[in-house]
């Protein structure tokens, strides 16, 4: 599963409205190994990781609840 499938789906579980809980969420299952990085050049902890992942998926759309397209 993709970074961006494994966010939706932790959003789509959680809520889209609980944003700390999913970004907590996906850098709990990145340090158990669920998902991983194809690189880490920057040495982002997991959390600053999930918080730029969900940021991004915000702002080019793919993280947004349909109804709000």
């Amino acid at each position: 599963m993709s970074q961006r499938a494994f966010m939706i789906a932790l959003a789509d579980r959680i809520g889209r409205n609980n944003q700390e809980r999913v970004i907590e969420a996906y850098a709990n299952a990145e340090r158990r190994g669920e998902i991983a990085r194809g690189s880490n050049i920057y040495a982002k902890s997991s959390e600053t990781y999930a918080r730029g992942l969900w940021n991004d998926g915000m702002r080019k759309g793919w993280l947004r609840h349909p109804s709000q397209l």
